[in-house]
């Protein structure tokens, strides 16, 4: 049906240049009456090997970039926009990353405790006071934002988080998010809703509106974000979210589909 698609409740738009972009997220955060905006960005997916467990960002083309392109120019613009300005007026910035550690366990052929091993020594490494991220932030003012999320409180893995003081872990794992008790059959649906329940609504659902969302989510998530976690199960969720391939770096994320926008 064109370039934009209709749904029930909200318009997917889509972009074929980066500034109209970047305008538009920079108007919805501008106009965001909350203080709190959160961003979800840098999304990837782990890799296993001979050597350990690995940022495979690689795997899903110019995502992780383009997602942390965007954040890093948001944020920045802003934080320039609020200098001399009243402290009460100013916004607080923050980002959440999560690990996709499903999808690329089934290409190395290891058995699930093998699997484990990997898993839980990749999230030891990227948590705690001394933990390292991994992931390139060319501006320290954006890298300090990066949250941090106590994943050994949830006690409902099978890896015994508990056991080993993950506390203050730079990641969500996926794997974890998806085994939420919430009342939803599709399992990226159900990890987003829990994802937004712990990154942003305080560990609570209905989220309320105490902080602003700004999301970046593969294309072949959209639907289950959209027509499944955000139409009927996010009710009163304020949230700019756009929409990017993860097809190879030699593709613009720009080009084929675009770039998917939509606004909450």
């Amino acid at each position: 049906m064109g370039q934009e698609r209709i749904r029930i409740f909200r318009e997917i738009r889509i972009f074929r240049e980066e500034q109209p972009l970047l305008e538009q997220l920079l108007a919805d955060v501008r106009a965001a009456p909350q203080e709190e905006v959160v961003f979800q960005a840098a999304h990837f997916p782990l890799g296993y090997g001979p050597q350990g467990a690995w940022i495979a960002s690689e795997r899903w083309g110019q995502f992780g970039e383009y997602s942390l392109y965007f954040t890093r120019r948001v944020i920045l613009q802003l934080l320039d926009e609020q200098k001399g300005t009243p402290m009460a007026t100013h916004k607080r910035f923050s980002l959440a990353i999560v690990a996709d550690d499903i999808h690329l366990r089934n290409e190395v052929g290891y058995d699930d405790n093998m699997i484990a091993c990997q898993r839980r020594a990749f999230f030891e490494q990227h948590a705690g006071l001394h933990a390292r991220l991994g992931i390139p932030m060319r501006d320290p003012l954006v890298r300090k934002r990066v949250m941090r999320f106590d994943i050994d409180s949830w006690g409902n893995d099978e890896l015994g988080w508990g056991r080993y003081g993950l506390k203050d872990c730079y990641f969500l794992p996926e794997s974890e998010l998806r085994k939420a008790e919430l009342p939803i059959e599709d399992n990226c649906a159900r990890a987003y809703v829990e994802f937004i329940k712990r990154a942003v609504g305080d560990g609570k659902l209905p989220v309320g509106d105490a902080s602003y969302l700004v999301s970046f989510v593969p294309w072949a998530c959209e639907r289950s974000v959209s027509d499944v976690a955000l139409d009927k199960h996010l009710p009163g969720l304020s949230a700019s979210h756009v929409f990017l391939t993860t097809e190879p770096r030699s593709a613009s994320p720009f080009r084929h589909e675009g770039v998917g926008y939509r606004k909450d």
